[in-house]
């Protein structure tokens, strides 16, 4: 078609393509005609250059647009994630390239004004344009940047709209949330809402203002897919290079992700709860977020103020907090993470970690690995761990039980009690009188200095006092039980395959236990239920507790008490001072006094001390008639054994009863 506009004589051409893709380039054109492309469906890659102009409707699928005509060129990216170029060196009316639906990009080499459009998506705009442009990026989260033309920085400025230097001189800017800046110094400035800024190469200032912002000094490969989650255009993001240029970035407002990059660079959150990230960085980093230094990696020379939270690297990492609420994360590598004061949370990520909240409830995920924690606050919280896969270690100095997929626990300081799992946990106490209980597995409980009590619980454990006097105990039992300090090999119950090294005392549990002492002095305890007792050598302790219990006390003075119920007290080793046992509490109304007929020669065993073979009075150590045997002083509570009566032979003291009852008859005694 030729119009007639004056004597100025214009064709129009045109071209409608199939839904098909479609590799079409205009064809010449005199310089005042126009040519109209359609290109409908299909992935389509549609050129235009030299003279004329060009219009394109690109249409459905994701398309790419070339439009170099020296004339007017005006493009419809239209749907689809499109990729349009436009602009040249040519003195002409303005070109107007609009992105249409979808996530695009927009790119521009040119001398004259252009007018971008960014439309519907999340576009990306490429301005090399050295003319004043009109930008809109439309719906969005819409990114422009400069880096590509000038030859010094830009000073670009999401709040007002305004840019100055370089290409960005005499643009002006609506609906765009992110900027990047050139290979020179930038000045970068967002507004009130979620701005990402990047200052690629050069000593850049970002300054965040309001919202939460992401700025970064230099550039990082991944960025699309930090601020965007990512996006068709990633790869389009521009230079990843970073000349390591000190960069300075400000917050401001809001909760702002700060990265410096490379260089010596002062980081400001400013307002809100901000996170400086070193995930970029090929190798680890030193940071403290209490003094502000920073070395290793990207963070070396790094100033921070104002910070919350930290993200190390995927190496080996120093990260500390601050007398604040911190988040750190040490992503992977072997990380130590410290808190500092606050309630933190601490994320170790893959790697043999260690984490140590510090002062307040904090709460500590070490993450894949042999990882280390310090607990200090009984509101501190481990978790996120993966049962069974390595062996972690936790060091409390406030009393502590393992969660179910923790392994190892070292008791520091004043802590008192240690608690394992159904795991095969380690448990170290300290130089003080600890409690340590392992519960389910095959544990080793380590009692260290001080009078330790530990109860291995199910399982073969090995459990060890260390110094002091330590108990194994098995209160917590859900049956009976047989330990036995002298040959272990003979427990049952909870107590079997059980290790026993520097134990002194054994307690039983609430069923029907056999406890059986050593060579030195224990102390036993039957606890409830009708228990039996055996005090082997040296100066032993039996405490029956309640229920009917048998007290044998072996060789030693020994102090013996049935608690209540109808104890036996058994004297069953040769007669002498070393072996004179004392009973605390006898009851006339229902203890008994066991003598063993091998020991206590003359006397039949199976029966019942006869009326005759037994004497009492105020003083009495001695027979008065032939026919006796136990000779009870009533002032002492004394009982002792003459074997011949009126005889040569003098009586033997072998016990004490300390209430010293005065109703005490034969029919408090039974032979075996």
């Amino acid at each position: 078609m030729r119009a007639d506009f004056g004597g100025m004589r214009m064709t129009t051409y045109s071209a409608t393509l199939d839904d098909n893709p479609n590799n079409w380039t205009r064809p010449s054109i005199a310089a005042g005609d126009l040519f109209i492309v359609n290109g409908l469906g299909g992935n389509d890659t549609l050129s235009a250059a030299s003279d004329g102009s060009f219009e394109a409707h690109a249409g459905d699928g994701d398309d790419v647009i070339r439009a170099y005509g020296r004339g007017v060129n005006v493009v419809f990216g239209d749907a689809g994630d499109d990729q349009i170029f436009g602009g040249n060196y040519d003195a002409g009316p303005a070109d107007t390239l609009n992105g249409g639906d979808g996530d695009d990009v927009i790119g521009v080499l040119s001398s004259k004004a252009i007018a971008i459009r960014g439309d519907a998506g999340n576009d990306y705009i490429s301005n090399g344009s050295t003319g004043s442009d009109s930008i809109d990026g439309g719906a969005g989260r819409d990114w422009i940047v400069y880096a590509a033309s000038g030859s010094d920085g830009v000073g670009v400025s999401l709040t007002t709209g305004g840019f100055s230097g370089a290409n960005a001189a005499g643009d002006s800017i609506v609906g765009v949330e992110g900027a990047s800046g050139t290979n020179f110094a930038d000045t970068l400035e967002g507004g009130s809402a979620a701005n990402a800024l990047m200052g690629l190469n050069g000593a850049d200032l970002l300054r965040g203002l309001g919202g939460n912002d992401i700025l970064i000094g230099g550039s990082i490969a991944n960025f699309a897919e930090l601020w965007l989650d990512g996006v068709s255009w990633q790869a389009a993001i521009g230079p990843t290079s970073d000349d390591g240029a000190a960069d300075t970035l400000e917050g401001g407002e809001g909760a702002d992700t700060l990265i410096g990059g490379l260089g010596g660079d002062r980081l400001d959150g400013g307002g809100g709860v901000d996170l400086v990230s070193y995930a970029d960085s090929t190798s680890g980093v030193t940071v403290n977020l209490a003094t502000g230094a920073a070395s290793g990696g990207t963070a070396e020379g790094d100033v921070l103020i104002g910070v919350e939270n930290l993200q190390g690297t995927a190496s080996a990492d120093v990260l500390t907090g601050n007398a604040g609420a911190n988040k750190i994360e040490g992503l992977s590598g072997a990380d130590a993470l410290s808190g500092g004061g606050g309630v933190d949370s601490l994320y170790g990520g893959d790697g043999a970690d260690t984490l140590d909240g510090g002062t307040g409830a904090d709460r500590l995920y070490g993450g894949a690995g042999a990882d280390t924690y310090y607990i200090d606050d009984v509101g501190d919280v481990i978790g996120g761990e993966a049962a069974g896969v390595e062996i972690d270690l936790v060091y409390a100095s406030v009393s502590y039980t393992l969660g179910t997929t923790l392994e190892n626990l070292t008791l520091t300081g004043l802590a008192a009690n240690g608690v394992g799992n159904a795991a095969a946990n380690v448990i170290v106490g300290t130089k003080y009188a600890n409690t340590l209980s392992g519960l389910g597995g095959d544990d080793t409980l380590s009692g260290g200095a001080g009078a330790d009590t530990v109860l291995g619980g199910a399982g073969a454990d090995s459990l060890d006092g260390g110094a002091g006097l330590d108990t194994a105990s098995y209160a917590g039992a859900t049956g009976n039980v047989v330990a036995n300090l002298t040959t272990p090999s003979l427990n049952s119950g909870e107590a079997a395959g059980d290790v026993y090294v520097s134990i002194e005392n054994l307690t039983g549990g609430k069923y029907l236990d056999t406890l059986t002492g050593g060579k030195y002095a224990n102390v036993l305890d039957g606890g409830a239920r009708a228990d039996t007792l055996y005090g082997m050598a040296g100066a032993d302790t039996l405490l029956g507790g309640d229920g009917d219990d048998t007290l044998s006390g072996g060789a030693g003075v020994d102090l013996l008490t049935g608690g209540a119920g109808r104890d036996v007290f058994v004297f069953d080793q040769s007669l002498g001072a070393t072996n004179a046992d004392v009973i605390s509490d006898f009851s006339t109304v229902y203890d008994l006094v066991q003598l063993d007929d091998a020991v206590f020669r003359g006397l039949t065993a199976g029966t019942a001390l006869a009326a005759g073979q037994f004497q009492a009075g105020a003083g009495l150590a001695a027979a008065t008639e032939a026919d006796d045997r136990i000779i009870y002083d009533t002032t002492s509570g004394s009982l002792f054994f003459d074997r011949d009566g009126l005889g040569g032979v003098a009586a033997v003291k072998f016990a004490t009863l300390a209430s010293a009852p005065t109703t005490l008859s034969a029919s408090d005694f039974v032979v075996a």
